[in-house]
């Protein structure tokens, strides 16, 4: 059972170091994913996209076009103070709008990001939220899954780093890896990807995801060879036509599965794959349209590249999947 609350808050971001708070008004909602109690010695396993973002902690204007970089007006800001825990800048308009890109540093007016030497417009809006971590989702010192003191005996979070699945599980203390011991718990998940869960543990488990949701289209990073995970985005069902990846330039479509990139949706025991014809949406292996097939809330799709495929990312844009009106 999934549930979804979409309201305006007043938040009052408050500066730990006593500066002047910027005030905001942000939709907020939450979105709860259940996972089932294993079977005998089977897992019970959850592909989750997390559809919010946490609560922005500043918002405002660019004021100069430079590669990389945003600058406001007097901001407060303290030298470092979005790089000692990670933060993302999503841009809220201009050519960049919906995109959101790593903060690797910044002083107290300029942040710089790893943007690949984008250029920002002057004027564009933007805002800036910590980053969901392993240890902001799942819990740092009492975790939400089954801890353990090796891989084997814990509950497991998966994470595709582009080109491989690093699997994560955390001992009681903190987050790690079968071969890194040092802690894993900032261990940043992309505003556009998922999650593996792999639940382990007896009985069924409930993961509310909450936080602050877009009222814009949002931008996503897709992979132009091989695999990767791409969040629905939005914390309602969301369609495969409004997920948007047929649109980008490099997808291929085809007659068949066999022959196209494809989408592969978990539904509950296997994976149902999708394939895009060049006009229409189908299961490998039916006729009907799946064009309002829909991604439910809190759950993403693995995004499959056809076999030889090449190329760098590409980016799809998913619209919103309700109507919003400003209070």
């Amino acid at each position: 059972m999934k549930a979804f609350l979409l309201m305006p808050l007043l938040t009052l971001m408050a500066r730990a170091d006593g500066l002047a708070a910027s005030v905001v008004t942000e939709p907020v909602g939450f979105v709860t994913v259940n996972l089932a109690a294993p079977t005998g010695t089977a897992s019970t396993t959850k592909l989750i996209g997390v559809p919010f973002h946490r609560a922005s902690v500043f918002q405002g204007t660019n004021l100069l076009a430079n590669p990389n970089t945003l600058q406001a007006s007097t901001p407060g800001w303290v030298s470092g103070q979005f790089t000692s825990v990670p933060h993302f800048a999503r841009l809220r308009s201009g050519v960049a709008s919906g995109r959101f890109f790593s903060v690797t540093a910044n002083t107290t007016d300029t942040l710089t990001l790893a943007a690949g030497n984008s250029t920002f417009g002057v004027g564009d809006s933007f805002e800036i939220f910590p980053a969901q971590t392993l240890g902001s989702l799942f819990g740092t010192s009492t975790p939400t899954l089954q801890t353990g003191s090796t891989e084997s005996a814990a509950d497991l979070v998966r994470l595709n780093n582009g080109t491989a699945w690093i699997t994560y599980f955390h001992n009681g203390t903190q987050w790690r890896t079968a071969t890194d011991a040092t802690s894993q718990n900032n261990t940043v998940i992309q505003p556009d990807q998922g999650v593996f869960v792999v639940k382990k543990s007896a009985g069924s488990l409930a993961i509310t995801l909450q936080g602050a949701v877009s009222v814009a289209a949002e931008s996503s990073s897709i992979p132009g060879t091989g695999q990767g995970v791409l969040s629905s985005r939005f914390p309602l069902p969301t369609t495969l036509t409004n997920l948007g990846v047929h649109l980008c330039p490099g997808w291929r479509a085809g007659r068949s599965a066999s022959l196209a990139d494809t989408l592969l949706l978990w539904n509950g025991a296997d994976w149902t794959v999708f394939y895009y014809t060049g006009t229409a949406w189908k299961m490998a292996g039916g006729a009907s349209s799946q064009d309002s097939t829909a991604v439910p809330a809190g759950e993403a799709v693995v995004v499959r590249r056809k076999d030889g495929a090449s190329g760098s990312a590409e980016r799809t844009t998913t619209g919103l999947p309700f109507v919003y009106s400003t209070p």
